[in-house]
């Protein structure tokens, strides 16, 4: 029974080491996003989703969605917006198999930035979303 219990305690504290977990994400309101945190359920943290519907890829990402003849022409967008800051985003990710192979791709867009023409779409990109997964661009 003793072991029992300290096995338990050590589990709760690994667990909330684990919810404690911060990344040094290049947009600080992604910070505290688990890397395996599927960007359809971000309405349910941090963000509120605003309206989700089928897009065109955005201009400016030929690596991620191709460009021309190559684009990308069914990817869905979310657009959500963090509760704490006001800050809004724009989730682009694909969804079909010509697109990305069968993984989910994708970036999560600072509609502020990206819609700014003094900086480069890239600066615009807080993330991307890597079969299905998200992860913040970094500093």
């Amino acid at each position: 029974m003793k072991k029992f219990f300290i096995l338990a305690v050590m589990a709760s504290s690994f667990s909330a080491f684990a919810d404690a977990v911060e990344f040094d994400c290049k947009d600080s309101n992604f910070n505290t996003i688990d890397v395996e945190f599927f960007p359809e359920d971000m309405s349910k943290s941090l963000f509120e989703e605003l309206y989700a519907t089928q897009s065109p890829a955005p201009i400016g990402y030929p690596d991620t969605f191709g460009e021309g003849d190559d684009a990308c022409r069914d990817v869905s967008v979310t657009y959500v917006k963090h509760k704490k800051s006001g800050r809004q985003y724009a989730i682009y990710r694909t969804q079909d198999d010509y697109c990305d192979g069968g993984n989910t791709i994708g970036l999560v867009i600072d509609i502020k930035k990206y819609q700014d023409l003094d900086i480069s779409y890239a600066d615009a990109a807080v993330g991307e979303i890597s079969d299905g997964e998200f992860y913040c661009f970094q500093n």
